[in-house]
């Protein structure tokens, strides 16, 4: 028996609004609660057919233009907010420790296509100019101890310009996942909705020792390592560094940013149990043409490194393993003079 016609007309697009309301819950746009209703639309349309097949078409055609235009008004629960549509992506890239033949493949590549460029103070020139010129170049870096840009406005900017359909690039010196605050940015980014991807680089902590001829672990020397920041936090409640445990004199430790804390570093290694003799070299600018190398002992280097006049950005590794410089340093010219016997 054929269904009325004002059966059709009322009850289907009331039906088609009921079925929006119950795929709520899934939707998480005003275009896919458009869709939802669209296609609930054309399933009670198609249903419609069972009751009449001369009232099916004008009831999928008042269905879709009736519901379509009516879900978009139907409130959305307190914990999904609306999220404003992104079309850019932004890259949390990691430069490598200086030298640009250490940039890895994938970070020149995603360089190469960058519109806008957000980068530190300890990425090398060479490295930022791999982006194109016509590329926005912004930095957010550290210089004499002054920050050109605060962290949260570092991540609004990035958005920002994602939002606008830019490609973003955040470019930090090693690798953006050690010491590079590049967590704290991704978490911003993922928020905020914005579509990112993480490009490792080749971290100082590993490639500025081996361009020193330090091996961080050696056979009989030692058998691990340890990362450490060389500034920790001051205002942190408790120290999170163990220094018993980095104090371990068949291991290797390196401390990044740590030139300045030098003397309380060697204090602190001191106090936790290792010798004053033990081995310790400073690595300034590491795998740059400026490179250089001081090395000396818990009880000297700090007055070795005052001598020297280090100001540049500098790694600090302790250890047995720094005593194997002498033979097997390679790149600095003092370095390969010694090894040579000149």
């Amino acid at each position: 028996m054929d269904a009325p016609w004002p059966f059709a007309m009322v009850n289907a697009p009331a039906l088609g609004l009921l079925a929006g309301f119950v795929a709520l819950p899934h939707a998480d746009s005003a275009r896919r609660r458009r869709r939802y209703a669209t296609f609930a639309a054309l399933a009670l349309g198609l249903a419609a057919v069972f009751f009449s097949a001369a009232t099916a078409v004008p009831a999928i055609a008042l269905e879709i233009a009736g519901i379509a235009l009516l879900a978009p008004f139907i409130p959305r629960p307190p914990d999904a907010p609306e999220r404003e549509p992104i079309s850019g992506k932004t890259f949390i890239v990691g430069g490598g420790p200086g030298d640009p033949g250490l940039v890895t493949l994938r970070a020149h590549a995603v360089l190469g296509e960058a519109q806008v460029l957000l980068y530190d103070a300890l990425v090398s020139e060479a490295v930022i100019a791999m982006a194109p010129a016509s590329c926005e170049k912004i930095f957010v870096g550290k210089r004499r101890g002054v920050y050109a840009m605060a962290q949260d406005e570092i991540v609004a900017t990035m958005i920002r310009h994602a939002r606008a359909g830019k490609r973003v690039v955040r470019l930090k010196g090693g690798d953006p996942f050690v010491y590079g605050r590049g967590g704290e940015e991704a978490l911003g980014l993922h928020a905020a909705g914005v579509a990112f991807e993480v490009v490792p680089g080749i971290s100082s902590a590993l490639a500025v020792p081996a361009y020193a001829g330090i091996p961080l672990t050696h056979r009989g020397a030692s058998a691990s390592f340890t990362v450490a920041t060389g500034h920790e936090d001051p205002s942190k409640p408790h120290a999170q560094i163990d220094w018993q445990r980095v104090a371990d004199p068949n291991a290797t430790a390196v401390f990044l940013m740590g030139l300045t804390e030098l003397p309380n570093i060697c204090a602190r290694l001191i106090a936790h149990g290792l010798p004053t003799s033990a081995p310790v070299a400073v690595i300034e600018n590491g795998t740059l043409p400026t490179q250089r190398t001081v090395a000396g002992t818990l009880a000297t280097i700090a007055g070795l490194v005052a001598t020297e006049r280090f100001a540049g950005p500098s790694l600090i590794v302790v250890g047995e393993v720094v005593r194997l410089r002498d033979r097997i340093g390679w790149f600095e010219p003092d370095a390969r003079r010694a090894r040579r016997g000149a």
